[in-house]
């Protein structure tokens, strides 16, 4: 069983491809000629209002990142602490603040 190929089918393909595109291309340009010119229409205004609360926060946003990341101070007075034989742990604090940490952690997750 042949199958005949016949010429004509792909110079008839091309041809309604090329007439769909001429028609769309002439439809968009006369969309383009009807429609109102862009400034002629009204734009949207957006607009921003910030509650109290997001006015504190940006405004604390500021005075952290002004400060420190180091409290200076502190560490030279440990330092000063250790080096003397001052500076004193207490075991219980350092546990109880590992443990709170630990269902800090856990209550996150």
């Amino acid at each position: 069983m042949a199958n005949q190929i016949d010429p004509t089918v792909g110079n008839n393909l091309h041809a309604l491809v090329a007439d769909q595109a001429r028609t769309q291309q002439s439809n968009n340009e006369s969309n383009r000629r009807s429609a109102p010119p862009a400034a002629a229409t009204t734009a949207p205004s957006d607009r921003v209002q910030l509650t109290e609360t997001a006015t504190l926060l940006q405004n604390l946003e500021k005075q952290v990142a002004a400060m420190p990341v180091v409290d200076t101070q502190r560490v030279e007075a440990v330092r000063g602490q250790v080096e003397e034989g001052r500076f004193h742990v207490d075991p219980e604090r350092v546990a109880d603040k590992m443990i709170n940490l630990e269902r800090m952690i856990n209550a996150g997750s």
